[in-house]
């Protein structure tokens, strides 16, 4: 998936100036702050102004860590999804939820390292995934990768 950097920077404007936030400078305060305050036992990197004014303008995506705090910052009405991917990707993500619980941590290690990394990275995942498939298949599964034969909702 290709993210919007345009649109992802207005929504995060239009919710910086809905929850009062006059500046730009006073929104990298308070994620700054939240970010100290998560990482009490590490230093937390600085966090200027000019970053959350190219997210802003569109000329950068903010990294995941960032968005993670900027729906902290933000409130409950803007979060991870919502910034990212507008409303209409909330409400898929809503009812794709029960999918996602059946994914085991590892793979949601797997994922999240995937999402975050460059596109070397990605296909150096893709590679290793595949050489793995290859030298150790799995079984063909009788049911959706996603779902347990426990699932109610399965037909």
């Amino acid at each position: 998936m290709k993210f919007n950097a345009k649109e992802i920077g207005k929504r995060i404007k239009e919710a910086r100036e809905a929850r009062g936030i006059r500046t730009q400078k006073a929104l990298a305060d308070r994620l700054r702050q939240a970010s100290e305050t998560k990482s009490a036992s590490r230093a937390a990197p600085k966090l200027k102004y000019q970053s959350v004014q190219q997210w802003e303008s569109g000329s950068h995506i903010p990294p995941w860590d960032k968005v993670e705090l900027l729906a902290e910052v933000l409130g409950p009405n803007y979060g991870e999804e919502w910034l990212m991917f507008g409303s209409k990707r909330t409400n898929q993500l809503a009812s794709e939820r029960p999918f996602l619980s059946y994914i085991s941590t590892e793979e949601q290690e797997l994922l999240n390292a995937y999402r975050h990394a460059n596109m070397d990275g990605k296909k150096s995942i893709i590679s290793t995934a595949k050489t793995l498939a290859a030298t150790h298949p799995v079984p063909a599964a009788e049911i959706h990768p996603l779902r347990r034969k426990t699932d109610p909702h399965q037909s």
